[in-house]
């Protein structure tokens, strides 16, 4: 079972160059025994550069090979013996294996995405967001749902919050910002054209760009100022795109609850209770 940064990797693998890829394969395929091999002994296993070796631990976000390492040596361990959170709904399924399924899946899919997230960039954000006078969430297809639930939501702040799933809507608005609004793009893949080219035109004339995307180095963390990486590994095919709105939809609860408790002047703790009953009524 995939675990922290080997869901992080796993997601990472369709945006590497091929060196980095055969590292990254090796790795999710020798679990155990990776944290354990010295940069040149993993670089002499997948015959592959020691440089490619350090530029994989660079392009996951991490320092130097030694941080990668102890990063794997920590997920290494098994936290379940369950098999069913990497595979996807089968035809003779059983009611029984569906529910585990989604369900353990949704739950890996939010778990990891806590270990592996910035969590001083969803600070940075919520502060800008505290600063802004608008704040524009672009998506396509499911991310636009998401979108809407995230205006919805911030809307109840008293924040300026806007949400747009129009492909023509997206681009008009994205040329409408200037440096007093905050543009919140959201792409599982990272590369929905519409909403990356959205992040490319708003960045240089927003307050703040962020990008909310399941995969490093993707187009919309290039066009991104902040970009928040959620982990739903890729091999999950048949359940991802419920498990990917999920930890969406917690990164951005994260931001609401963030911006929310430092809205002193606005709001104590009565008041956020009565803004959670009424998210959790309109659900209903």
């Amino acid at each position: 079972m995939l675990n922290g940064v080997f869901s992080q990797i796993d997601a990472a693998c369709r945006n590497l160059p091929v060196a980095e890829k055969k590292i990254a394969g090796y790795i999710l395929d020798h679990v155990e025994a990776v944290p354990f091999m010295s940069i040149y002994k993993l670089a002499e296993k997948v015959q592959v550069s020691s440089a490619s070796v350090s530029r994989l631990a660079i392009s996951l976000g991490y320092k130097n090979f030694k941080d990668l390492k102890i990063a794997l040596a920590r997920d290494s361990a098994p936290v379940s013996t369950s098999s069913e959170f990497y595979e996807e709904i089968k035809k003779n399924d059983s009611d029984k294996s569906i529910i585990n399924k989604v369900f353990a899946g949704n739950v890996k899919s939010i778990t990891d995405t806590v270990k592996n997230i910035d969590h001083e960039k969803l600070i940075e954000v919520a502060g800008n967001i505290l600063k802004c006078e608008r704040l524009l969430f672009f998506g396509m297809g499911s991310s636009g749902n998401i979108a809407r639930e995230a205006a919805m939501s911030f809307f109840e702040l008293d924040i300026q919050a806007e949400a747009y799933r129009d492909p023509y809507e997206i681009l008009i608005q994205a040329m409408r910002t200037d440096k007093k609004t905050v543009v919140i793009g959201i792409s599982h893949t990272g590369e929905t054209d519409v909403t990356v080219e959205a992040l490319k035109i708003s960045r240089p004339l927003s307050m703040l760009s962020v990008g909310i995307t399941n995969v490093r180095k993707s187009s919309l963390e290039k066009y991104s100022d902040i970009c928040l990486l959620t982990t739903v590994p890729r091999r999950r095919i048949e359940v991802a795109g419920i498990s990917s709105q999920i930890a969406q939809l917690s990164v951005i609860s994260v931001i609401f609850f963030l911006v929310a408790a430092h809205q002193k002047n606005r709001w104590d703790i009565k008041a956020l209770d009565t803004v959670t009953r009424a998210k959790l009524k309109r659900k209903k």
